[in-house]
């Protein structure tokens, strides 16, 4: 995608509370990506209102998210009529079926980095919460803010999905190390190894090495880009009906580390 205006992108490493979710501005323009403000929230700050303030009345955004936006199909459906004490589904089915989504077989497909089941983990709330600050934000802003779909465009302000992990594997880097409390310099290593493709102010760097919540926001940036691009893992026609209600992670397409299952 290509304009002669920034586009404002932003980053949001989620979580379920304000003091442990990334935060990230940026602006994307002609293939380069510029972070303007990365940090992490802070107790009681009121997530949507504060983002808000990043979103202009005159031009759509980008929002990354890294949490997933939907539930497995069969999941849901099978809760529909559950009763306790009974089988989920099949007596035989496997729990892959119920508890991952088609996005998560595909990542894990092309990176060998299986993402969270959102059907089976903590990672649910999570999910909940970010789900609630997208609505938060749709109230303040009184914007739809859909799912985008198609990769390259952007036509109103939207969300998408990402996953910093397949981000980073996608371009040789590893999604591992950085982010325990005292791998503060896995996560300048880290910073450095991100700079060929993102301009990070150096004023920015103290928190991203401090914790890894504000790195991951800034990742997400990266996700977002790679969607503005079209260089990403699209569903295929056969696997977008599904994924309206799943949701998909989107994140860089790099045929040199496609590995099929």
């Amino acid at each position: 995608m290509t304009t002669k205006n920034p586009i404002t992108l932003i980053g949001i490493d989620c979580a379920t509370q304000p003091q442990k979710t990334g935060l990230a501005l940026g602006q994307y323009k002609e293939g380069e990506l510029t972070v303007s403000q990365a940090y992490t929230g802070k107790k009681g700050m009121e997530l949507a209102k504060h983002v808000s303030k990043w979103i202009p009345d005159n031009a759509p955004v980008l929002i990354a998210l890294d949490a997933p936006l939907g539930w497995p199909v069969p999941l849901t459906t099978v809760l529909q009529h559950h009763q306790a004490g009974l089988a989920l589904g099949e007596r035989h089915s496997k729990g892959d079926e119920l508890f991952q989504r088609t996005t998560d077989r595909v990542i894990w497909q092309y990176t060998k980095k299986r993402p969270l089941d959102v059907g089976a983990d903590r990672i649910a709330r999570t999910a909940h919460s970010a789900l609630a600050f997208l609505d938060g934000l749709r109230e303040v802003t009184q914007l739809t803010i859909p799912l985008a779909w198609i990769p390259g465009t952007l036509s109103e302000t939207s969300a998408i999905e990402v996953y910093p992990a397949a981000t980073l594997i996608s371009r040789g880097h590893s999604a591992s190390g950085y982010k325990a409390k005292d791998a503060t310099q896995r996560r300048q290593e880290l910073i450095q190894a991100l700079s060929t493709e993102i301009l990070i102010p150096e004023e920015l760097h103290a928190a991203l090495v401090e914790v890894d919540h504000p790195l991951d926001a800034v990742i997400c940036l990266l996700a977002a880009a790679d969607f503005l691009d079209g260089e990403v893992i699209a569903p295929t026609e056969e696997q977008l009906e599904r994924a309206l209600y799943e949701g998909w992670i989107w994140a860089r397409r790099n045929p040199t580390i496609h590995t099929k299952s």
